[in-house]
């Protein structure tokens, strides 16, 4: 994948690095902010991510996740690379870090409601005429379903779902 598609200057990223707290347990930390120069020779920099009114505090070194939207052709993934801290930089007052990208991109899951497989058919009503839904998965913020009427972005329609696959005897 040439990703010198996708970090391109001005485009959006997400940095993603791991904190502990006073605990010592970890989580991530997920810092927005924007490409200043694009990717060269597998390295490129970005506007350094404030934190709390502050620029935060990256060591040299530190490795981090680089999240990124890709645009291909009508599907719009969301992928993400390994990267390495080279250098930081103040010039023009503001601050800046150049990263070096240390993985290949992978396909990333944006979710993090838990999915459960549900595959069932239910009946819906569309400008009162009735189609069949078929669910693949669930959570609480969504549900993943096919069916052969095509709707528009944003379409609404009503279907009675039973979660309950059950034979009902």
């Amino acid at each position: 994948m040439e990703l010198s598609k996708y970090l391109l200057p001005s485009h959006s990223v997400e940095v993603t690095t791991i904190v502990q707290d006073e605990n010592q347990k970890s989580s991530e930390l997920i810092l927005r902010t924007v490409v200043e120069k694009g990717l060269v020779d597998d390295t490129f920099i970005i506007i350094a991510p404030i934190y709390h009114g502050k620029v935060y505090n990256f060591q040299l070194q530190d490795v981090v996740e680089i999240a990124f939207s890709a645009l291909d052709g009508s599907s719009k993934d969301i992928l993400a690379v390994k990267c390495r801290i080279q250098h930081r930089n103040f010039s023009n007052n503001m601050s800046t870090l150049t990263l070096k990208v240390i993985s290949e991109p992978k396909k990333i899951q944006r979710r993090q409601a838990f999915r459960v497989k549900i595959y069932a058919t239910y009946p819906f009503k569309y400008r009162d005429s009735y189609y069949e839904l078929v669910t693949k998965d669930i959570s609480s913020t969504g549900l993943l379903a096919l069916t052969t009427n095509k709707k528009k972005k944003n379409a609404v329609f009503e279907i009675d779902f039973d979660a309950n696959i059950k034979p009902k005897d």
